[in-house]
């Protein structure tokens, strides 16, 4: 039995070094193939990144000789005008990070931690597909676009800024009547249907957090909610 897992063992780390060798994940080595009955495409991923430890001779000759098709993986020099390229698309366009590894697929196995190598000078290569992957991303990169607060309206016309005189408004009708948001909002239909809350109200207010804009609706229903008290 020990030898059996002995050789399991030695076909997780032989499929494993194929992967980093070819840079392929399971989409590129399944391409234009027919799956032996029983395996799946989940299963081969499993597989492929170690998280099945049980597998057997047919499954590991299969993903071994969709391998063998592939020539290993080119990688380019990381040399000092690249780095500092996308040192300065980093910083011009004030990129997270975490973003750049998210424009590429689990499979591909880019992450934060190799861009903190290459940036460092730690590695003076990288794979080819890393690389253009990363300048084709920094180059495209378009940050998200900021939506100014202006006095009357936002760019979407169904928020409204929310005053300091309204908050004012709000906090005297509690005083007056006693009545906080949740007591006030209870068994008011029209409030459930728009979905204005206690939350919500409390973050106008500045107390949980605190809104620069808030629907239109919940500030014509707020201006009504406690009048007939």
């Amino acid at each position: 039995m020990p030898s059996l897992q002995k050789n399991r063992d030695q076909f997780l780390e032989n499929i494993k070094s194929e992967r980093l060798r070819t840079g392929k994940g399971v989409e590129s080595i399944l391409e234009h193939s027919s799956l032996p009955n029983g395996l799946t495409k989940k299963r081969v991923t499993n597989i492929l990144y170690g998280l099945i430890k049980n597998i057997s001779q047919e499954e590991y000759d299969f993903i071994m000789s969709r391998y063998a098709l592939f020539p290993n993986e080119k990688r380019v020099k990381l040399t000092k005008p690249k780095i500092d390229k996308i040192k300065q698309l980093i910083a011009d366009k004030s990129i997270p990070k975490a973003e750049i590894s998210k424009s590429f697929a689990r499979y591909e196995g880019f992450n934060v931690s190799i861009l903190k190598t290459w940036l460092s000078g730690e590695i003076k290569t990288a794979k080819e597909s890393h690389f253009k992957g990363v300048m084709q991303f920094l180059e495209s990169y378009e940050p998200p676009k900021k939506v100014s607060i202006y006095d009357d309206l936002q760019s979407d016309d169904s928020f409204l800024p929310v005053s300091q005189e309204l908050r004012d408004f709000i906090q005297s009708e509690i005083d007056r009547t006693g009545l906080g948001p949740q007591r006030a909002l209870k068994g008011n239909a029209k409030a459930k249907e728009i979905g204005l809350t206690s939350g919500v109200i409390y973050r106008i207010l500045g107390k949980n957090g605190k809104a620069k804009t808030a629907k239109k609706e919940h500030i014509e229903l707020l201006k009504e909610l406690w009048k007939s008290r």
